[in-house]
């Protein structure tokens, strides 16, 4: 090549490179201008997703406060190959997370969906440590062949729930980048989501109700629903898909109506699994108001570390890091209804060695709720049901299988050892409502599909607005994991 064509050469290459660069019609596109409807953890990280990528974010959250369910998880986040677990050296694979959740799921989970879930799950570590959440903490949930619910590791009497952590983390960095100068962020909560507006197939804005009760409409390129399951729509979804839960109570809040699936369904968006309701084998029972329909729960992490449960002689009944359905089931036979109560119940105990594997200072939070009853020891808790030397003998049988290395529930895991002379804390707990594996489907792109099975343009889904990742019963750590990755 001569150097005149050289030449030639570099003036047109120099010239294209300047007309893409300068023209603004051309060259870059303008951003993106995203909706996300919700703010729990799928909302929050997807809009720090987009605004890393250049796009305009608009959040709408119908409460007056951010963070839905997700700021009320207590048990952990899944994430398998960590530095956490490197450092406590438990090998761990994205294989053995895939197996453990479609075993769970009963071979209802959509198998592309779990295999998104499980690939990125050191991603979705990352991703929130890099926000400053804490996740040196490791618990073995029911269900899990390894230890891989990551929590936090900090102590001191602020400690709190790691849903709460991670939401403060991620809602004030996106608060912090909306009171920027040059701000792509805005936060709209007390705004109420109506209708999608979906001309031609293709979702293009929303109409909604802001904090005057005024109805406004928004136009964007695409949106994403992140508006959580239906745990509390119990004349609506559950008294018409799962009828069996509408005299259960519940862990959810009041705003877990359901809304995403109605603006689904008004655009012929396809709903999945919608009769797989997850009911939780252990939330509390406050011993001020024991029928009040909504609990807090008492997170598997509890169990996770040591603690067994009792029924009201004082014995054993089931595996306690068995899988949730099975334990539900097994609890709610044994169950017993204390006088003037409306919900079964059976009794979770934890010597000091759990109390400290799970947190000190974050089991003091249920121990100040009033939760937790505090016994000498196991003669004491015995003579408190009215079965002298039960607890006394469960002990013994608890300790001896820990020897053995297997129970006669199949239980092969023994986190704590148990002494019939120290004191133990004992708290009542009845199953809840949990969660809601159905809702709309999506593919592995988070892209909600039509009756047909068609991706709808311009509309996403991400956390449990959705259906087909956890199929019939999911796997404890699932639920966060699977709001950062979608």
């Amino acid at each position: 090549m001569n150097d005149l064509l050289k030449t030639s050469l570099f003036v047109v290459l120099a010239a294209t490179l300047f007309f893409f660069m300068f023209s603004p019609n051309i060259l870059i596109p303008p951003p993106k201008r995203i909706i996300i409807i919700g703010s729990g953890l799928a909302g929050l990280s997807a809009a720090i997703e987009a605004v890393r990528a250049g796009s305009t974010v608009l959040i709408f959250e119908k409460e007056k406060n951010l963070g839905g369910n997700s700021a009320k998880a207590s048990s952990g986040i899944n994430a398998v190959n960590t530095p956490t677990q490197t450092q406590l050296g438990i090998p761990d694979s994205i294989e053995e997370l895939i197996s453990d959740t479609l075993l769970s799921g009963a071979n209802f989970s959509n198998p592309t969906l779990v295999q998104t879930l499980a690939s990125h799950s050191r991603d979705a570590y990352f991703f929130l440590e890099e926000l400053g959440v804490d996740l040196s903490r490791l618990s073995l949930l029911g269900g899990h062949s390894k230890k891989r619910t990551h929590r936090s590791g900090k102590t001191g009497p602020k400690v709190r729930n790691l849903g709460f952590d991670i939401i403060s983390a991620l809602s004030q960095h996106l608060q912090s980048l909306e009171s920027a100068p040059s701000s792509n962020v805005k936060i709209f909560k007390s705004s109420r989501v109506l209708r999608l507006l979906s001309p031609s197939a293709q979702v293009v804005g929303i109409e909604y109700l802001d904090q005057n009760n005024q109805s406004q409409t928004v136009y964007s390129d695409s949106v994403i629903l992140a508006t959580g399951g239906y745990s509390r729509d119990v004349e609506g979804y559950l008294k018409q898909h799962a009828p069996e839960a509408v005299d259960l109570p519940t862990t959810s809040g009041e705003w877990a109506t359901g809304d995403g699936l109605r603006l689904v369904q008004e655009i012929g968006g396809k709903l999945i699994d919608l009769d797989k309701i997850q009911i939780h084998p252990t939330a509390f029972i406050d011993p001020k108001s024991p029928n009040v329909p909504s609990k807090f729960l008492a997170p598997e992490s509890l169990r996770g570390v040591g603690g067994i449960m009792v029924d009201h002689s004082g014995k054993r009944f089931a595996n306690e890091l068995g899988y949730r359905a099975a334990l539900t089931k097994t609890l709610r036979e044994v169950g017993k209804k204390v006088d003037g109560e409306v919900y079964v119940s059976v009794y979770l105990v934890m010597n000091e060695k759990a109390i400290q594997d799970f947190g000190s200072e974050t089991f003091a939070f249920y121990r100040n709720r009033g939760f937790a009853t505090s016994f000498e020891n196991a003669s004491a808790f015995s003579q408190f049901l009215g079965y002298p030397h039960s607890i006394e003998q469960t002990i013994r049988e608890y300790t001896e299988y820990s020897r053995l290395g297997q129970d006669n529930f199949q239980k092969k895991v023994f986190p704590v050892g148990f002494s019939e002379e120290e004191r133990i804390e004992v708290m009542r707990v009845t199953p809840a409502v949990h969660y809601t594996m159905g809702g709309a489907q999506i593919n592995e792109k988070s892209q909600v599909l039509d009756e047909e099975g068609r991706p709808i343009k311009g509309l996403f889904a991400a956390g449990e607005v959705t259906g087909g990742v956890h199929g019939a019963n999911r796997l404890g750590g699932n639920s966060l994991l699977e709001c950062v990755v979608f």
